[in-house]
């Protein structure tokens, strides 16, 4: 489905996401504790783009 396949990609991408929820539809985002303003944006930006693909 496509919440599995936008984990898969966001992964392979570098983006650390989970499958969650009772139906797996939810994508639970797990950014580090300490994150600089420039790597959230490209973490978006990634994931904006995988989106996108889909």
């Amino acid at each position: 489905d496509l919440t599995w396949e936008a984990v898969l990609r966001l992964c392979r991408s570098g983006v650390l996401v989970g499958r969650v929820g009772l139906y797996g539809n939810v994508i639970r985002i797990a950014p580090p504790l300490v994150i600089t303003e420039e790597q959230a944006e490209e973490a978006l930006g990634i994931f904006s783009k995988v989106l996108r693909g889909l």
